[in-house]
Protein backbone atom coordinates (compact mmCIF):
# COMPACT_ATOMS: atom_id res chain seq x y z
CA UNK A 1 0.00 0.00 0.00
CA UNK A 2 0.91 3.72 -0.50
CA UNK A 3 0.18 6.88 0.87
CA UNK A 4 0.06 10.18 -1.31
CA UNK A 5 0.89 13.12 1.58
CA UNK A 6 0.19 16.30 0.15
CA UNK A 7 1.53 19.48 2.65
CA UNK A 8 -0.46 22.84 2.00
CA UNK A 9 1.40 25.61 3.97
CA UNK A 10 -1.04 28.92 4.95
CA UNK A 11 0.34 31.97 5.92
CA UNK A 12 -2.72 33.20 7.11
CA UNK A 13 -4.79 31.85 9.74
CA UNK A 14 -8.21 32.01 7.36
CA UNK A 15 -6.43 30.14 4.88
CA UNK A 16 -6.46 26.83 7.24
CA UNK A 17 -9.98 27.02 7.82
CA UNK A 18 -10.77 27.64 3.54
CA UNK A 19 -8.38 25.14 2.67
CA UNK A 20 -9.86 22.33 5.81
CA UNK A 21 -13.18 23.00 3.92
CA UNK A 22 -11.97 22.86 0.69
CA UNK A 23 -9.82 19.80 1.38
CA UNK A 24 -13.43 18.16 3.01
CA UNK A 25 -15.51 19.08 0.60
CA UNK A 26 -13.87 18.70 -2.93
CA UNK A 27 -10.42 16.37 -2.54
CA UNK A 28 -12.04 13.90 -0.14
CA UNK A 29 -15.00 12.92 -2.45
CA UNK A 30 -12.77 12.69 -5.80
CA UNK A 31 -10.55 10.74 -3.86
CA UNK A 32 -12.65 8.07 -2.25
CA UNK A 33 -14.34 8.01 -5.78
CA UNK A 34 -10.79 7.34 -7.34
CA UNK A 35 -9.87 3.30 -8.50
CA UNK A 36 -7.73 1.86 -6.44
CA UNK A 37 -8.32 4.27 -3.06
CA UNK A 38 -8.33 2.83 0.33
CA UNK A 39 -9.31 6.20 2.15
CA UNK A 40 -8.50 9.77 3.00
CA UNK A 41 -6.96 11.19 6.29
CA UNK A 42 -6.90 15.21 6.66
CA UNK A 43 -4.82 16.65 9.77
CA UNK A 44 -3.54 20.20 10.51
CA UNK A 45 -1.25 21.77 12.35
CA UNK A 46 -3.27 25.18 13.36
CA UNK A 47 0.12 26.62 15.05
CA UNK A 48 2.15 26.04 11.94
CA UNK A 49 -0.51 26.62 9.91
CA UNK A 50 0.47 23.60 8.11
CA UNK A 51 -2.59 20.85 6.43
CA UNK A 52 -2.10 17.50 5.44
CA UNK A 53 -4.29 14.98 3.46
CA UNK A 54 -2.61 11.78 3.14
CA UNK A 55 -4.30 9.65 0.76
CA UNK A 56 -3.92 5.50 0.46
CA UNK A 57 -3.75 3.29 -2.72
CA UNK A 58 -2.77 0.05 -4.48
CA UNK A 59 -0.52 1.79 -6.70
CA UNK A 60 1.44 4.75 -6.46
CA UNK A 61 0.76 6.15 -10.24
CA UNK A 62 -2.91 6.31 -9.08
CA UNK A 63 -2.89 9.50 -6.81
CA UNK A 64 -1.49 11.28 -9.69
CA UNK A 65 -4.94 11.72 -11.67
CA UNK A 66 -6.09 15.10 -13.20
CA UNK A 67 -9.29 15.08 -11.24
CA UNK A 68 -6.84 14.48 -7.76
CA UNK A 69 -4.77 17.08 -8.84
CA UNK A 70 -7.13 19.69 -9.56
CA UNK A 71 -8.72 18.93 -6.11
CA UNK A 72 -5.92 19.84 -4.37
CA UNK A 73 -5.14 22.70 -6.48
CA UNK A 74 -8.73 23.97 -5.14
CA UNK A 75 -7.68 23.46 -1.76
CA UNK A 76 -3.79 25.26 -2.38
CA UNK A 77 -5.76 28.05 -3.77
CA UNK A 78 -8.25 28.39 -0.91
CA UNK A 79 -5.76 28.53 1.20
CA UNK A 80 -3.54 31.25 -0.42
CA UNK A 81 -0.49 29.05 0.37
CA UNK A 82 1.64 26.66 -1.69
CA UNK A 83 1.38 22.98 -1.92
CA UNK A 84 4.24 20.44 -1.57
CA UNK A 85 3.41 16.23 -2.28
CA UNK A 86 5.34 13.09 -1.56
CA UNK A 87 4.46 9.19 -2.30
CA UNK A 88 5.55 6.90 0.41
CA UNK A 89 5.51 3.10 0.95
CA UNK A 90 3.85 2.04 3.90
CA UNK A 91 6.53 -0.67 4.59
CA UNK A 92 4.60 -1.61 7.78
CA UNK A 93 1.34 -1.28 9.74
CA UNK A 94 -0.28 -1.18 12.78
CA UNK A 95 -3.77 -0.77 13.77
CA UNK A 96 -4.88 -1.18 17.26
CA UNK A 97 -8.59 0.88 17.13
CA UNK A 98 -10.06 3.31 14.92
CA UNK A 99 -8.83 6.78 14.61
CA UNK A 100 -11.61 9.25 15.86
CA UNK A 101 -11.81 13.16 14.78
CA UNK A 102 -10.52 13.88 18.33
CA UNK A 103 -6.97 11.88 17.40
CA UNK A 104 -3.46 13.17 16.94
CA UNK A 105 -1.02 11.89 15.08
CA UNK A 106 2.91 12.47 16.09
CA UNK A 107 5.65 11.98 13.10
CA UNK A 108 9.10 10.68 14.00
CA UNK A 109 11.35 11.22 11.18
CA UNK A 110 15.22 8.77 11.13
CA UNK A 111 18.17 10.61 11.98
CA UNK A 112 19.74 9.29 8.73
CA UNK A 113 18.41 7.68 5.49
CA UNK A 114 21.25 4.99 5.98
CA UNK A 115 18.47 2.60 7.56
CA UNK A 116 18.73 -1.15 7.23
CA UNK A 117 17.04 -2.81 4.84
CA UNK A 118 15.45 -5.36 6.94
CA UNK A 119 13.78 -1.59 9.52
CA UNK A 120 10.08 -2.20 8.32
CA UNK A 121 11.12 -5.80 9.75
CA UNK A 122 12.82 -4.68 12.87
CA UNK A 123 9.50 -2.03 13.78
CA UNK A 124 7.51 -5.11 13.90
CA UNK A 125 9.56 -7.02 15.70
CA UNK A 126 10.91 -4.07 18.46
CA UNK A 127 8.08 -1.19 18.22
CA UNK A 128 4.91 -2.37 17.80
CA UNK A 129 4.15 -5.01 20.08
CA UNK A 130 5.44 -1.90 22.79
CA UNK A 131 3.12 0.73 21.27
CA UNK A 132 -0.30 -1.86 21.32
CA UNK A 133 0.35 -2.06 25.39
CA UNK A 134 -0.21 2.03 25.59
CA UNK A 135 -3.23 3.27 26.63
CA UNK A 136 -5.41 5.30 23.63
CA UNK A 137 -3.05 4.11 21.01
CA UNK A 138 -4.86 3.40 17.73
CA UNK A 139 -1.95 3.05 14.89
CA UNK A 140 1.30 3.43 13.53
CA UNK A 141 2.73 3.44 9.76
CA UNK A 142 6.17 3.36 9.08
CA UNK A 143 6.26 5.39 5.76
CA UNK A 144 9.42 4.65 2.98
CA UNK A 145 9.63 7.77 0.94
CA UNK A 146 10.48 6.81 -3.22
CA UNK A 147 13.47 9.39 -2.95
CA UNK A 148 15.14 7.48 -0.71
CA UNK A 149 14.77 10.27 2.27
CA UNK A 150 14.38 9.38 5.51
CA UNK A 151 11.68 7.01 6.98
CA UNK A 152 9.32 8.12 8.67
CA UNK A 153 7.32 6.36 11.77
CA UNK A 154 4.15 8.01 11.98
CA UNK A 155 2.02 7.25 15.59
CA UNK A 156 -1.39 8.14 15.55
CA UNK A 157 -3.67 8.55 19.11
CA UNK A 158 -7.05 8.92 20.47
CA UNK A 159 -6.65 12.53 21.41
CA UNK A 160 -3.71 15.06 22.03
CA UNK A 161 -3.75 14.30 26.07
CA UNK A 162 -3.21 10.78 25.29
CA UNK A 163 -0.48 11.61 22.65
CA UNK A 164 1.19 13.73 25.45
CA UNK A 165 1.24 10.53 28.24
CA UNK A 166 2.75 7.84 25.56
CA UNK A 167 5.08 10.58 24.49
CA UNK A 168 7.94 9.26 26.92
CA UNK A 169 7.73 5.60 26.62
CA UNK A 170 7.76 6.23 22.50
CA UNK A 171 11.00 8.03 22.74
CA UNK A 172 12.45 5.69 24.92
CA UNK A 173 11.80 3.20 22.51
CA UNK A 174 12.87 4.76 19.34
CA UNK A 175 16.12 6.33 21.07
CA UNK A 176 17.38 3.28 23.50
CA UNK A 177 16.52 -0.03 21.12
CA UNK A 178 19.68 -1.17 19.79
CA UNK A 179 17.82 -3.70 17.45
CA UNK A 180 16.69 -1.14 15.29
CA UNK A 181 20.10 -0.09 14.50
CA UNK A 182 18.18 3.56 13.04
CA UNK A 183 17.12 6.76 15.67
CA UNK A 184 14.13 8.64 15.14
CA UNK A 185 13.78 12.11 16.00
CA UNK A 186 10.11 13.91 16.63
CA UNK A 187 9.04 15.81 13.59
CA UNK A 188 5.48 17.04 13.76
CA UNK A 189 2.36 16.97 15.80
CA UNK A 190 -1.07 16.87 14.01
CA UNK A 191 -4.45 17.06 15.11
CA UNK A 192 -7.19 14.98 12.83
CA UNK A 193 -9.57 16.91 10.48
CA UNK A 194 -11.11 13.76 8.70
CA UNK A 195 -9.38 10.09 10.06
CA UNK A 196 -9.55 7.52 7.84
CA UNK A 197 -10.58 4.52 9.60
CA UNK A 198 -9.06 0.93 9.44
CA UNK A 199 -11.73 -0.45 7.46
CA UNK A 200 -11.39 1.75 4.68
CA UNK A 201 -7.93 1.10 5.04
CA UNK A 202 -8.29 -2.68 4.39
CA UNK A 203 -10.55 -2.69 1.38
CA UNK A 204 -9.40 -1.26 -1.73
CA UNK A 205 -11.86 0.25 -4.19
CA UNK A 206 -12.24 -0.80 -7.28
Amino acid sequence: MYVRVTSIYCDQAPGVHQAMDSLERVDRPAVEAARGNRGLMTVVDREAGVLVAASYWDEPGLASQASLTQARGAATEAAGGDMTTETFEVAAELRCAELPSSGVLRVFRARSADAPSDLPARVEWVIFPQLATLNDFCAAELRLAQDGRRPELVTMWSSAAAATAGAPEVWRLLSTSKELEARFDPAEEYAVIGPCTPAELGTPRS
